[in-house]
């Protein structure tokens, strides 16, 4: 009978220490941080500068060159909004999660820009400006580095100064 007993107080530990792991082991913190997006954010090709998405405030314009690394050829394409979540354990920040909603995109050509609602766009519209299906995107910010996509379809920023 005692070692019974003993058994089912060695179980009641067990229980209440897995409890307690396992209501710490998530995020304990979440929350939004908008300026962890805020800046310019560069993609490279060739080592120089191909894309880039400058951020503030909520607001997002996605800009891309059409001669790499050369300002004048710089064409913007896509704009919209942007919401930033981070989550934490113990006050360190463990994930940064950036929600991208493309509102506008540019359907004109050359020095003619024309911004067109996303939501207004064709299918054949956004198969032809290689568009995504959704207006919605999701990306991570990891050492300076952020990321949008998946697969051979991702994009990768490098945060500049």
């Amino acid at each position: 009978m005692k070692s019974k007993k003993i058994l089912l107080g060695l179980l009641v530990l067990v229980l209440a220490f897995g409890m307690t792991v396992a209501a710490c082991g998530g995020e304990e913190d979440k929350g939004a941080d908008s300026t962890a997006f805020d800046g310019t954010w560069a993609e490279a090709s060739g080592g120089m500068r191909s894309a880039e998405i400058v951020a503030s405030g909520g607001n997002w314009t996605y800009s891309t060159y059409t001669t790499p690394g050369t300002i004048s050829s710089k064409v913007d394409s896509q704009k919209g909004t942007y919401t930033v979540n981070t989550a934490s354990i113990g006050g360190v920040v463990t994930t940064t999660t950036v929600e991208l909603t493309i509102t506008q995109v540019n359907t004109g050509t050359g020095d003619n820009v024309v911004w067109t609602n996303y939501g207004q766009l064709t299918n054949d519209q956004m198969t032809q400006m290689n568009l995504p299906n959704t207006a919605k995107q999701t990306g991570t910010i990891t050492a300076g580095t952020f990321t949008v996509g998946t697969g051979n379809g991702a994009k990768s920023f490098t945060k500049q100064p």
